[in-house]
């Protein structure tokens, strides 16, 4: 059962009206955003880029996915930029041909 409370944000901008989500466990995080980027309309250009390399016999590639996440994060591209670094400096990329759950 997930368990989540949603928390007004301290420095949240007047007229913004986003919450924080805070969860018992990290399983229960992970599962919310799952299902947050594989229902939202946010990200319909991401699902479309997954099912392409799907279809196309490729290899999910986060530093490829990644470029479909700008509506994730208020930062857009910055944010964008920093979890392609952060993928490439933790060598994540190697978790790119698992198969299994995530293919």
């Amino acid at each position: 059962m997930i368990v989540k409370t949603e928390l007004n944000p301290r420095e949240r901008e007047d007229g913004k009206k986003f919450f924080v989500k805070r969860f018992s466990t990290l399983s229960e995080s992970v599962r919310s955003y799952l299902k947050n980027i594989n229902t939202h309309l946010a990200y319909e250009d991401f699902r479309q880029e997954r099912r392409k390399l799907r279809m196309n016999g490729e290899s999910l590639s986060g530093n490829v996915l990644a470029n479909f996440l700008k509506n994730y994060s208020e930062r857009s591209q910055a944010y964008v930029d920093d979890l392609k670094l952060l993928i490439e400096t933790n060598n994540f990329m190697k978790f790119d041909k698992t198969n299994g759950l995530l293919n």
